[in-house]
């Protein structure tokens, strides 16, 4: 899957160690070259969303910075990207807090797993 939709399909989640995520690619045009954190919640439960990196590290915080990101010279030249796993233990309402220190401020992303 690349990028998220309003909602997803609970058979898109893939099983690791026994929890479900879904397979997500953050890109990142040329002309942003600063770095973002991403955090999530569970909206019905409010429990915090667990991040998975390619390295398979767990964490409630999910960095994008120039250091982890790959270059996708297939879309452009400049052009970043960064996988990650996104934890959604169950079917529910989930939302993501984007934000970039001192240049765009945040946004908020929401979605269902249904």
């Amino acid at each position: 899957m690349l990028g998220l939709n309003a909602r997803v399909d609970w058979d898109d989640s893939i099983e690791i160690e026994g929890a479900r995520y879904l397979e997500v690619n953050w890109l990142s045009p040329p002309h942003y070259i600063r770095q973002a954190l991403v955090r999530g919640i569970n909206l019905e439960s409010g429990e915090p969303i667990e991040f998975r990196s390619t390295d398979g590290a767990a964490t409630w915080e999910l960095y994008l910075t120039t250091a982890t990101s790959t270059e996708v010279e297939s879309i452009g030249p400049g052009f970043r990207t960064w996988s990650a796993h996104i934890g959604v233990p169950q079917p529910g309402c989930y939302a993501l807090q984007v934000e970039a220190r001192n240049h765009i401020g945040g946004y908020t992303i929401v979605f269902e797993v249904s």
